[in-house]
């Protein structure tokens, strides 16, 4: 993707791996359940992936989900570098699945995949990737 082209080669190269992963955990998951809930992943300072944050006995709801996942995020911040976070999300009144990019640089950005569901057949169709300049949670105090 171009999006990233101002980024430095290491954030973009993480933004993608982040992206190329949870992207398609998110579409498995709401064409599975009907919803896909926040589910993160990570790569440490070396660069290593980390494996998901899902918190699959969490709390019935997208936000504080969400929340249980930021916290996490937050409580690891220093040993990380990038990260990502998969939900099902509204946009703009429109259903669609989102993956929150965060790099330790400040650097983040929100990546959209507008969806809708056949009534009949129960299948999915997807938009375009629509990416918009994130907010940082994980790494709030140097922004």
């Amino acid at each position: 993707m171009e999006w990233n082209k101002n980024l430095s080669p290491e954030t973009a190269a993480d933004f993608d791996a982040l992206l190329d992963r949870l992207m398609p955990l998110a579409q498995q998951r709401l064409e599975a359940e009907g919803v896909c809930w926040p589910v993160a992943a990570a790569f440490d300072r070396k660069g290593v992936a980390t494996d998901l944050i899902d918190p699959t006995d969490g709390p019935q709801s997208v936000r504080k989900r969400l929340d249980l996942v930021y916290d996490t995020l937050r409580d690891r911040a220093e040993w990380l570098r990038a990260v990502g976070v998969a939900a099902d999300v509204k946009a703009i009144g429109i259903d669609s699945l989102r993956v929150s990019l965060e790099h330790m640089d400040g650097s983040s950005a929100d990546v959209f995949l507008s969806h809708s569901r056949s009534k009949w057949r129960k299948t999915y169709a997807y938009g375009d990737l629509r990416v918009i300049t994130g907010h940082t949670y994980v790494w709030e105090e140097i922004n």
